[in-house]
């Protein structure tokens, strides 16, 4: 040491050699350390309960009035094709509806609402053979059973759903990818087609209950529209009827002109509202934004969790790490005790004071003194 500066080749005030020396000396400690790792992640991989994964993947089709959402017009219709095209490769949506972008559905997937469906709903028992026709609810299989009250029960599964099934959006592609991690196989694969079938079912139900309200506002719409429009008919006709000559007076002549003015406005209101109906009565049956099933889940054959060759070959390097770690540490205050044995008798004996005045300690002896 020089001006109080260690060298780069020391560790602890020894030598880096002198350190890795005496932790190549404690091999046996690393390998047990090794091995004991090893030995632990086996029986845990062997006694933990395995997770298979349940993939389905669906599209998200926006409406066909507008590929870009919305019912057309707005920043889509300005851009153009190409544009639009160009924005979505860079991951800008142009969707004036943020219900139709892949965000929403992934959110809708983990929403409470779909979950305590999924946790409600009833799936072939899984614990039954093959050939059984019991039946059974996520709360029954994976919900918790020491809380006292159903309510309870519920919550704590959706709770624990919320982290089993997850929807994986591509903003991309409009691909979603929903993922049901569970013990049993099929019951993996049936969760995640059935989150899939419950996010098709809202998406139709709530498109067709927006374009419903559109519906009823536009008959609204129609029908005071229809009764201004035979109000202005009615003025004009009763006008022409009392006024048969009215060519012959200025006066009778500009009034006539205006209640042709009104009545024609009023069929332009009339005929506009009119074909607003119609859409608005199209796009309720036709014109529903509809997911479109990519994959459906299968019952996999693989685990997802315990995957044992990944776990054992990790288990060995990180045996090694950890050995290394021991057997440098032991080194260090091997070197330290060496060359301060007067802190390390002490810290010796205050250690020895420490473990005689456990009680376990005093327990084990007392057997001891008594056969003397």
């Amino acid at each position: 040491m020089t001006n109080g500066i260690a060298p780069t080749s020391e560790i602890g005030g020894m030598s880096f050699a002198e350190w890795l020396a005496q932790v190549l000396a404690r091999w046996k400690l690393i390998a047990w350390t090794v091995v004991i790792l090893v030995v632990l992640t086996i029986v845990t991989s062997l006694v933990a309960d395995p997770i298979y994964r349940g993939r389905a993947s669906f599209l998200a089709v926006p409406n066909k009035a507008n590929p870009f959402g919305g019912s057309g017009g707005g920043l889509a219709s300005l851009l153009g094709g190409g544009a639009s095209g160009l924005a979505q490769s860079f991951g800008i949506g142009l969707s004036s509806d943020p219900t139709t972008s892949p965000e929403f559905y992934k959110e809708l997937v983990a929403s409470r609402e779909l979950l305590t469906h999924l946790a409600t709903a009833t799936y072939k028992d899984p614990r039954k053979p093959p050939e059984g026709h019991g039946t059974a609810t996520l709360v029954e299989l994976i919900g918790p059973h020491r809380w006292p009250t159903p309510e309870r029960r519920l919550e704590v599964t959706v709770i624990r759903l919320g982290k089993l099934v997850r929807a994986s959006p591509d903003t991309k592609t409009n691909l979603i990818t929903v993922t049901a991690d569970l013990e049993w196989p099929e019951l993996a694969a049936r969760v995640a087609n059935h989150a899939t079938a419950l996010v098709d079912t809202f998406n139709v139900q709530q498109r067709q209950s927006r374009a419903r309200w559109r519906r009823i506002f536009a008959e609204a719409q129609a029908q005071e529209a229809q009764g201004s429009l035979r109000s202005a008919e009615d003025r004009l006709r009763d006008f022409q009827q009392t006024n048969r000559q009215y060519q012959q007076s200025p006066e009778l002549t500009f009034e006539q002109a205006r209640l042709r003015r009104q009545l024609d406005v009023e069929q332009e209101v009339y005929l506009g509202v009119r074909r607003e109906l119609e859409t608005s009565r199209l796009d309720e049956v036709n014109d529903v934004p509809v997911i479109t099933v990519v994959d459906s889940a299968i019952a996999p054959t693989f685990r997802q969790f315990p995957k044992r060759t990944v776990m054992t070959v990790s288990s060995v390097f990180v045996g090694l790490f950890l050995g290394v770690l021991i057997a440098g540490t032991l080194a260090l205050v091997g070197g330290w005790a060496e060359r301060n044995r007067t802190e390390a008798e002490d810290l010796r004996v205050a250690l020895d004071d420490i473990a005689r005045s456990l009680p376990l300690r005093r327990r084990i002896r007392a057997p001891v003194s008594n056969d003397q």
